[in-house]
Order: structure tokens, then sequence, then C-alpha cells
């Protein structure tokens, strides 16, 4: 399980869908899913396999076809909500929680970065 609190993905799928229906700018993403010190970073952004700053990631999920972002929960044996691929799925049940991107048949996991973040 991931050592940061639960549900930053929820933060993240409200204000990446208020983004990409053009509700907010990037900005305000970002300043929304920081908790403390700490920048998030998300897995799963297409054609990258470490990683990237969320400020990154917000056009290629668009460009990816993304609509709209919901929450996953995974938990063994109750894996509801997921659909992704294979190692989105794996890295999401490890974490706890996911954001799966509607129309771009991916999926996101949070991952905190900076100053902020938990040792290891």
């Amino acid at each position: 399980m991931s050592p940061h609190p639960p549900l930053d993905s929820a933060r993240l799928a409200w204000w990446v869908t208020a983004w990409l229906h053009g509700g907010t700018r990037p900005g305000e993403v970002l300043d929304a899913v920081r908790d403390g010190d700490a920048a998030h970073h998300v897995l799963g952004v297409p054609g990258e396999d470490e990683p990237v700053p969320l400020l990154l990631a917000l056009p290629e999920l668009r460009r990816a076809g993304a609509r709209s972002a919901g929450l996953a929960l995974p938990v063994p044996g109750h894996l509801a909500g997921l659909g992704g691929p294979t190692e989105f799925n794996r890295a999401a049940l490890h974490a706890g929680e996911g954001v799966i991107l509607d129309g771009a048949g991916l999926g996101l996991v949070p991952h905190r970065a900076g100053a902020g973040s938990p040792g290891p």
C-alpha cells in the first residue's frame, strides 16, 4: 500500500475532469491536487514508463482522447473499477487507488514527488 494518505486519486479525478471540460486552468489543477510541498507526478501517461509531472501529463491525456476521469479504489480480491492496461492495474492495486480516464483507455496512479513526498 502507498505511504501517502488515500484518495489522492479522488482529487486528481475531480480536477482532471474539470480541466478536460474546460472549467479550470492547469495551474489551478496543480494547486488543487498539491499536498503541502509535494508535487504530483502520475504514472500511466502514454509513451512514458516512469511517473511524469502532472503539468506535462495534462495535454497528453487530452491528446489521447480522455473525456473525463473516475476514481478506482481496488483492493486484493476486489478489482472493481479497473479495466486498464495490466501495468496500470498492478500499480493501482499496489497504491490502493487510481484514476480511470474515460475515452482514452488509460489509467493514472498518483505519485508524490518533491520536498513534501514521503521518504524511502
